[in-house]
């Protein structure tokens, strides 16, 4: 066999190659398909609870016991809109006790891995997001900082945006229902607090809580913490900083 044949072949089979590697490429499926479309920035929070109050502008602080505490609301108004993004499904960073803890299942059966961290998948009904910009949180903010009786030992932060909804459905794997106390024990204390629980074909479960009226499920805090040492009585200079991390608290 001659040199051009064997480099006709060689070509061929690269060709061959490169066509597969893009054939599997477009069964990747996309961002806006049925998968998970957006993951939140880390930093999104779960409120304690479905709520109305704690908007934009909400000053808590967490103690060393991991007690929180609600220390002010700011005097200032967020901008709200509509989300389109709640048609999908989106995912954030938590874990099943926080999970828990906010459909309401204080006394519910945890398994030790329901405590790590891991992306948690749901879908709104109908989300608005409140936003605070940073002219107008600096202007309220720091007059009140140069009033905050600082307690070192404790960390602090504001709420800089909240996402509200008429409903959240989360989408959980067999795993994670095991970790939460089993399909059936889960099953009756989420009936009793009025949380729809079902299966799908694809082994997901669903847990889907609707509300009467817009209530605030998930924001994002910025802390509040020194950014400069304070010498002998003098207080030290507070400024505000990214949340990265999955804050873990009780009410106080």
């Amino acid at each position: 066999m001659s040199f051009a044949n064997y480099s006709l072949i060689a070509l061929a089979i690269v060709v061959i190659v490169v066509a597969v590697i893009l054939v599997r490429r477009s069964r990747v499926p996309s961002a806006t398909g049925r998968g998970v479309s957006r993951i939140l920035d880390r930093g999104w929070q779960y409120y304690f609870t479905p709520t109305t109050l704690e908007p934009p502008g909400t000053v808590f602080r967490i103690d060393a016991e991991h007690k929180r505490y609600l220390v002010d609301t700011l005097p200032v108004q967020a901008q709200i809109g509509e989300e389109a993004f709640g048609e999908s499904k989106e995912s954030v960073a938590s874990n099943l006790g926080i999970l828990a803890r906010f459909l309401g299942l204080k006394d519910v059966n945890i398994n030790i891995g329901a405590s790590k961290t891991e992306q948690l998948i749901f879908k709104m009904d109908k989300p608005q997001r409140e936003v605070l910009n940073d002219r107008d949180l600096d202007r309220v903010l720091q007059p009140f900082l140069t009033n905050l009786e600082y307690r070192v030992d404790n960390r602090y932060f504001v709420i800089r945006e909240s996402r509200r909804a008429m409903g959240i459905t989360h989408h959980l794997t067999r795993a994670q229902v095991d970790d939460l106390g089993g399909k059936v024990s889960l099953a009756n204390r989420l009936a009793l607090e009025g949380t729809l629980f079902k299966s799908e074909q694809s082994g997901e479960f669903q847990l889907e809580k609707k509300f009467d009226r817009p209530m605030r499920i998930m924001f994002l805090p910025e802390e509040i913490k020194a950014v400069s040492v304070g010498f002998a009585r003098v207080k030290p200079e507070l400024g505000r900083a990214p949340v990265t991390e999955t804050l873990v608290w009780e009410e106080g």
